[in-house]
Parts: structure tokens; C-alpha cells; sequence
């Protein structure tokens, strides 16, 4: 491990966010059914602005709200032990969520299922500080397991952000999201959670 105790990396990270004033991690809850539709919302915004020469036009257009809005109520229906849904929430605005589930493979550990951010929270630390909440919920749960996520390969924004956090190009894919219409998808992996802390500490310092 990076740092000498799981928990210490998470709190010098915390100390620079309060030091530095720019990332709001005291506003991240775990979301709740109630938030089902508002995460719904941001998720298919976040569709539309970065998938819109990738995904099919006319599911975004006619289909993706009624089929996100289902999605999230039903995971957010459902405890499950092995999975946690954090919101952005300042003042009763949802602002982006991150979605998280452990052991989701057998070589590369936690999946972040889904990572979006408004349009206007942009720039701002949300998504690092979504990325935080996560890292420090995986280190407690399970602290040697590396993370994954996979992104489209035309998404430059969000692989130049995820690298810019440590995260390493490891795989290329024809993506399995339906109505994707087999976009090449790049899988972006850290080693375990103290690698993401790191870089989150270095990019906050």
C-alpha cells in the first residue's frame, strides 16, 4: 500500500479538500429511492452531451429517459452490500452520483458502474471528489481489490480525466451497451483504491 493505513491517505485527502476549499466531499450523501429520478436525469443529460455521435439518435431521443428513470429506480429500490450509489447534493440539488460495485469481475475488482456530473457542477472538483467518496468506500470494504470502469473511446474528455488520476489504459472493446452500435470502448484500471487516493491527493496538493 501507498499509504501506511487504509484510512490515512482518505484523510490527508480530506485535509487538503477542506485546505483548498474547492472539492465539497461533506456534500456527498448515498442516495435513496427518492433520488431515483434526479439521478436518472443527470445520467441521460450526461448521455446526450458526451454520447450523442455514439449512441442510437433515436434512443436518446425517444427512449433513454423511460428506460434510465426504470433503471435507477430499481437500483435504488434495493439494498445491496455489495454496491453503493453516492449523489452530489448541495442543497437538495443533485449535481452527479457515482455508482460502484464490488468484486463485479474476477481480475479487475470494482467496477464504477457509472460516474456523471451536470452540466453546470463541470470543472468545479465534483467528479474527483465522487471518485474520493468511492475510493474511500472501497478501501474500507475491501482494500486490496484494483478499480475499472470502461468509457467509450471517442469520450476524449473523460479518459484525459481519468488518466489524469493515475487511471491506465488496459483493454480495448467493442462496447455490449445496448444502442451503442459496438463503439469502441477503452477498460481504464488502477491498481487499488490507494492508487486513486494518490493521485486525488496529488492533484488536490
Amino acid at each position: 500500500m501507498l499509504f501506511s493505513h487504509p484510512l490515512v491517505g482518505i484523510f490527508i485527502f480530506e485535509y487538503l479538500i477542506k485546505k483548498g476549499g474547492t472539492l465539497k466531499s461533506n456534500l456527498i450523501r448515498k442516495a435513496d429511492a427518492g433520488d431515483a429520478n434526479r439521478v436518472a436525469q443527470i445520467h441521460i443529460c450526461g448521455w446526450r452531451d458526451a454520447y450523442g455521435n455514439i449512441l442510437d439518435p433515436e434512443f436518446l431521443e425517444n427512449f433513454a429517459e423511460g428506460e434510465r428513470r426504470n433503471h435507477w429506480q430499481s437500483e435504488l429500490t434495493v439494498a445491496r452490500k455489495d454496491q453503493t450509489i453516492f449523489v452530489m447534493d448541495n442543497q437538495g440539488e443533485l449535481t452527479g452520483f457515482i455508482c460502484v460495485k464490488l468484486k463485479e469481475d474476477a481480475v479487475w475488482g470494482t467496477y464504477i458502474d457509472s460516474l456523471h456530473v451536470s452540466a453546470t457542477a463541470r470543472g468545479q472538483g465534483t467528479g474527483k471528489a465522487l471518485l474520493q467518496k468511492a475510493a474511500q468506500w472501497i478501501m474500507e470494504k475491501d482494500a486490496d481489490s484494483p478499480i475499472y470502469l470502461w468509457v467509450f473511446e471517442d469520450n476524449s474528455r473523460a479518459i484525459a480525466f481519468y488518466q489524469r488520476l493515475g487511471g491506465d489504459i488496459v483493454e480495448q472493446a467493442t462496447s455490449e451497451m445496448p444502442f451503442s452500435r459496438g463503439a469502441p470502448a477503452l477498460r481504464i484500471a488502477w491498481k487499488s483504491p490507494d492508487r486513486l487516493l494518490e493521485a486525488l491527493y496529488e492533484s488536490a496538493s
